[in-house]
């Protein structure tokens, strides 16, 4: 806990130390657990963040709509955190900022009225806000016609001759351009299995933007952004590099308190040489996360969406 308010009276406070003495020191850091354990590893271990990135995981109960078995709790599982719990982590994350930081908060516009109840607590300081628009990808319609004309193909080879071998290498080619053209779908009009939008299909995310101080912006954004819909719960990168970009320090460091199985805020951060430490709960999106971080910075791979506009310079120390 923080030492609380200096009051009159009392002996003035220590001063903090500089960013340099206490940011943290590593390149990129990768845990599986909950947010609250790193958070307190940072504490006792004297590391600080300039940036604390939050894509929480909403618990949603009995909204009314609701998709029932395709809702949150059904992606999420025992993942999800309820507003309060969110509130305490984020609060703690305070802690671990350098004297003036921002808090960049993702949240869905179904539980804005639930986050004003609690968001009142935190000692952070709501500035303003942003929306991130999914929009239609013109490439997923161009694959969706090369798909279709694919699958055409296939289908009216002539059977003569057809040994089944070769019947089952077709048939299987025809359920993996089926499977793409599933998944791809879901960028044209934001219908994916776990939408909660409730009354409608949302196509827009917001996001809060609250500072620790007074920062100074280094460098002017927009507060909105289009770009087309990722994976499930994966944040648009050209909205995440203008936010770490503007309020990050060239020698600062993110702290992002959930990272998916997307990975997005990680690989973000090392598209632009950007220091991270992130943290996902859950077993298996940690594993799947820890290979697309693993890919990025020993390969220079990314996921399909991405275009880093640069790269960490030296990347030999791996993920933990």
């Amino acid at each position: 806990m923080s030492a609380g308010p200096y009051l009159p009276g009392m002996a003035p406070p220590p001063p903090e130390p500089d960013l340099d003495e206490l940011l943290f020191p590593l390149k990129r850091l990768l845990v599986q657990g909950d947010c609250a354990d790193l958070i307190a590893r940072a504490r006792r271990d004297g590391w600080k963040f300039d940036v604390i990135h939050a894509d929480s995981p909403w618990r949603f109960q009995n909204a009314v709509g609701g998709s029932g078995e395709s809702g949150a709790d059904a992606t999420y599982d025992e993942r999800t955190l309820s507003d309060f719990e969110i509130a305490e982590r984020v609060d703690r994350a305070y802690d671990v900022a350098t004297r003036v930081a921002y808090l960049v908060f993702w949240i869905p516009l179904s539980k804005l009225a639930d986050w004003m109840a609690v968001h009142s607590r935190l000692r952070w300081r709501y500035v303003s806000g942003g929306v991130w628009k999914k929009t239609p990808d013109e490439e997923v319609r161009e694959f969706l016609l090369g798909a279709f004309d694919r699958l055409l193909e296939l289908v009216a080879r002539p059977r003569k001759g057809v040994v089944l071998d070769e019947i089952y290498e077709q048939a299987g080619k025809i359920q993996e351009i089926l499977e793409e053209v599933r998944r791809r779908r879901r960028s044209l009009d934001g219908r994916g299995p776990a939408n909660f939008g409730y009354h409608w299909h949302t196509r827009i995310e917001a996001v809060l933007l609250y500072t620790k101080g007074n920062p100074a912006v280094s460098k002017r954004i927009v507060n909105d952004w289009a770009s087309p819909r990722l994976e499930h719960s994966a944040k648009s990168p050209e909205a995440l590099w203008d936010l770490l970009q503007a309020f990050s320090k060239p020698d600062g460091a993110v702290l992002d308190l959930y990272c998916g199985e997307n990975a997005t805020l990680p690989l973000a951060a090392e598209g632009i040489g950007k220091r991270w430490a992130s943290v996902e709960l859950g077993e298996e999106p940690f594993l799947k996360a820890q290979e697309l971080v693993r890919l990025a910075v020993e390969e220079n791979v990314y996921p399909e969406g991405f275009d880093p506009s640069g790269s960490c310079e030296s990347k030999d120390d791996g993920v933990e």
